[in-house]
């Protein structure tokens, strides 16, 4: 393996890992996931949408891990920039080629991400 793709390897688990924590807000009883959708309103959709047209599988897992972070909570879904470009590009292009990828966790990820965005 080359040190870039390494270095992508790590990128793309330490995107996953900072997508996943959860922070409480207000008197709200449920934490909610801030750091994936601070992450998706500074650009980060189109990092995401390059991870997810990856070859690699742990690239594609950790891109499906993040998306579904940001996608799992109601109040979270209303907040993602769904304006901007990189956000278009994630849902047309990123999604599906997930739901394609022959790595059952992220599949299964991006499906429910999916399902959720056309309910």
């Amino acid at each position: 393996k080359s040190q870039r793709f390494d270095a992508m390897a790590k990128a793309a688990a330490d995107i996953e890992a900072f997508a996943a924590q959860t922070e409480p807000v207000g008197d709200y009883p449920f934490p909610l996931p801030c750091n994936a959708i601070r992450f998706l309103r500074l650009g980060g959709a189109e990092l995401l949408a390059g991870l997810a047209e990856a070859q690699d599988g742990a690239l594609k897992r950790a891109a499906a891990g993040a998306v579904w972070a940001s996608l799992q909570h109601p109040l979270a879904r209303r907040a993602l920039p769904r304006e901007s470009a990189g956000w278009r590009r994630l849902v047309r292009d990123g999604l599906p080629a997930l739901c394609g990828c022959s790595d059952a966790v992220a599949r299964n990820r991006a499906e429910r991400a999916k399902a959720l965005l056309l309910a």
